[in-house]
Order: structure tokens, then C-alpha cells, then sequence
């Protein structure tokens, strides 16, 4: 009985959530797909390459940008694009199958439904509710956190407390945004869209130049390899490393070179894979030995 009582308790204060912030849920839609039209392209299903018995086809990016005059409004869209992604069915005759952004849509819908209801939990908890410690206590976890809002969302996932209703509410929800005008739903996300990819263009930019300048150091280091290899062996350094050459001769050169330069000199080191042939093996032990420093 309380159960039930709390069960709706949540599917009242969710259901005034959702429209409380419904203009919240359509600019989320609205930037989603802001960002999908501005970097992704059109995709098709070709069956030209079909066995006999399989009609899966296989998708197709055209490099083609998405014209939005192609569209009369968001549903036209996703129910006809395709989002890149292919998943085994299982099943005869259809091997695969192509995800269209509708999955994407409701996994957009139901991410933020499990926000609003993380932050009905946050306002019972606030409240020191009754019915939360109750059905919290009925799930008779000694070591359970009434104070972290994401595991309570979790657990009532788990039990499938809200499943019907959220699953009623994310149909409603995207009704709501379905049949909008797609030039009013892009233009709404545009300008957010456009820092999102100015943001990671920044970050990537920033990888890329970090990225250089570790595969630079890892030049000089084995430059000072193979100047202390010859120095100290009386012969160049010209095979494959594997892991008993870097044991018993590479890791100690790279230990003087430590003392001599300083803790940092072999930042940068897990690059020398992708310079000289080294082993999978050491590869691995390159990768160790950096995030040591």
C-alpha cells in the first residue's frame, strides 16, 4: 500500500515536472538536432551486395549534408535518416538492422526524463519525505544511500516502479516535438550547436598539438637511446625491441637518462611504438612506465 502511495506521489510531482519544464525538453530536441544537421551526413541502405538469403543491406554515408527543405517536420527526419549505427538482429532474412534517429530520440527523451526525475528525488530528500526512507527502507539494503538521488533513480529503474508511465510520457512527450516545424526546432539550437562544435574543435585542436609535441619528445628519446645504446654496447640499435632487449638493455638506458634529464624527461614515452618496431609487449610496458611519471 505505501508502495503504491509513493509510486504515485512520484508520478504526480513528475508529471507537473515535465510540464513545468517542457520548454526545457524542446530546446534539449531542439540542440540535438542543431548539432546532428551541422556535422553528420546522409546515410542510405544498399541491398546491391545482398546474399540470397539475407535482405540486411549494408548502410551507405553519401557524404551528403541533410537540406532541411527535404523535410517538413522533425518526424519526417528521424524516421527516414539514418544515425550510422547497425546492430545484429538475430533473426533470419534481416541480419541487421540500421538504427534511424528515432532510437536516438527516444534515448535523448528518456535521458532527460531520468533528470527531472533525479531532481524530484533531490526535493524529497530536501524534505526529509516519509515515503522515500519507507520504500527505501523496504528494500531492505542496510548499506543503500538515501542521500545520493542518481542510485535512488537507479533502484527504482531496477524495480520498475515508473516503467508504464515513463514510457507513456516519453510517447507524449515526443508527440509534442514530432510533427514541430524542423527550420524552427534548428534554428532554435543552432547557436548551441555551433558552440558545442566550437568547443570540441578547440579540445581536439589542443589533443592534436599535445599529441605532436609527445611524439617530438619521443623522437629525442630515442635519438638519446641510441646514442647511449652505441656508446655503451659498441653497436647501433637496429632490430625490433622486444620485451628481453628493453629488460635487460633499453629499460636501465632509460633509467640513466631519467637520472641525468629529470622525472619528466620520459614524458612522451609510450609514443616510441609509433616511431621505431617495438612488441606489443613493450608497447604496453611503455604505456606503464609513462603513467608512473
Amino acid at each position: 500500500m505505501k508502495e503504491s502511495v509513493f509510486q504515485e506521489t512520484l508520478e504526480v510531482k513528475l508529471k507537473e515536472l515535465f510540464q513545468e519544464n517542457i520548454n526545457d525538453y524542446i530546446k534539449t530536441v531542439s540542440d540535438w538536432l542543431a548539432y546532428i544537421i551541422l556535422t553528420d551526413n546522409k546515410k542510405v541502405v544498399s541491398h546491391e551486395d545482398d546474399p540470397p538469403w539475407d535482405y540486411s543491406g549494408r548502410l551507405i554515408n553519401l557524404n551528403d549534408e541533410y537540406n532541411l527543405e527535404d523535410y517538413t517536420n522533425l518526424l519526417d527526419f528521424v524516421d527516414n535518416e539514418y544515425n550510422g549505427v547497425s546492430s545484429p538482429t538475430f533473426m533470419s532474412r534481416i541480419g541487421l538492422i540500421h538504427e534511424d534517429y528515432f532510437y536516438d530520440l527516444e534515448r535523448l527523451t528518456m535521458e532527460w526524463m531520468n533528470k527531472q526525475l533525479e531532481l524530484v528525488i533531490k526535493k524529497l530528500i530536501a524534505e526529509d519525505s516519509k515515503l522515500l526512507k519507507e520504500w527505501i527502507e523496504g528494500l531492505n539494503e542496510s548499506s543503500f544511500d538515501i542521500r545520493n538521488p542518481s542510485k535512488i533513480v537507479e533502484e527504482l529503474h531496477f524495480e520498475d516502479m515508473l516503467g508504464d508511465f515513463l514510457m507513456l510520457s516519453s510517447t507524449d512527450l515526443q508527440e509534442l516535438v514530432l510533427y514541430m516545424d524542423i527550420k524552427f526546432l534548428y534554428k532554435k539550437g543552432e547557436s548551441q550547436a555551433e558552440e558545442r562544435i566550437r568547443i570540441e574543435r578547440t579540445k581536439m585542436e589542443k589533443e592534436r598539438k599535445k599529441e605532436i609535441k609527445k611524439r617530438e619528445k619521443a623522437e629525442d628519446i630515442l635519438d638519446k637511446i641510441k646514442k647511449r645504446y652505441k656508446l655503451k654496447y659498441g653497436e647501433d640499435l637496429n632490430v625490433k625491441i622486444d620485451k628481453r632487449l628493453y629488460e635487460n638493455r633499453i629499460l636501465p638506458i632509460l633509467q640513466d637518462l631519467e637520472d641525468r634529464y629529470g622525472k619528466n624527461f620520459l614524458d612522451g614515452v609510450e609514443k616510441l611504438n609509433y616511431i621505431y618496431s617495438v612488441s606489443n609487449s613493450v608497447a604496453s610496458l611503455l604505456e606503464n612506465l609513462s603513467k608512473d611519471k
